[in-house]
């Protein structure tokens, strides 16, 4: 899917760097969160909640 990992802005660039070794630390506040969640996590949940609104309306 064109636009979600075709390039290294964001987290998949700091994920590829930390897995190649380029990335030995990071300077971070730990009163942060990161929030990151799979996208096939939101799509799941997308088509769920399509699915039931669409049998609840029947």
């Amino acid at each position: 899917m064109p636009g979600w990992v075709d390039n290294l802005n964001g987290p998949t660039g700091l994920l590829v760097g930390a897995g190649k070794g380029v990335i030995r630390s990071m300077h971070c506040n730990g009163d942060y969160h990161a929030e990151v969640m799979p996208v096939d996590l939101a799509i799941n949940a997308i088509i769920t909640i399509a699915r039931k609104i669409a049998i609840n309306q029947k």
